[in-house]
């Protein structure tokens, strides 16, 4: 497996890959054009085999980006990088391609100065949970999904991870 940044184009066909077809093309193309531009402060890595099958990506930002709708403050998320997005493809995940992109993310927020990590996820995804762990995120604070069309009453999750600068 190897890891490589990505240019918009491949991380619009890693996106469309793995959170499926059921996505607005043209809505997910301008957001990831948006997110590309801000190239500066803002980085996407993609998963590859040795075929160039794409296996998994991650977005990550420097910027504070604002929390989730409906979160809570959380004290000092301004000094860390914000892991914004991860998916692995449903038939490769338990092969650590999770945490390899964790790590590339936290390797990149690290040489840019940041003193750690925060991201948030479903307080229901299992390997979210697990991965997270594994990788020492800690829990901050647990506030209801206030997402339009979330029918289920989820919960969102906001974990941090620091490190020494």
């Amino acid at each position: 497996m190897t890891i490589i940044p990505a240019s918009a184009s491949k991380l619009f066909e890693a996106r469309f890959a793995i959170d499926g077809p059921h996505i607005d093309n043209r809505e997910l193309w301008e957001e990831v054009e948006e997110y590309v531009q801000g190239i500066e402060c803002r980085r996407a890595f993609i998963a590859l085999d040795r075929r160039n099958k794409i296996l998994g990506y991650i977005e990550c930002k420097l910027e504070e980006t604002g929390l989730p709708p409906g979160a809570p403050p959380v004290q000092g998320l301004e000094k860390l990088g914000h892991i914004a997005r991860l998916g692995v493809r449903e038939e490769d995940r338990g092969k650590k391609i999770g945490t390899k992109l964790l790590e590339e993310a936290e390797r990149w927020l690290r040489s840019m100065g940041r003193s750690g990590a925060w991201l948030d996820f479903h307080s229901q995804n299992v390997g979210a949970i697990k991965l997270y762990t594994r990788g020492n995120y800690l829990d901050e604070v647990a506030f209801p999904d206030k997402k339009p069309g979330n029918k289920e009453k989820r919960l969102r999750v906001i974990a941090k991870k620091t490190w020494a600068v």
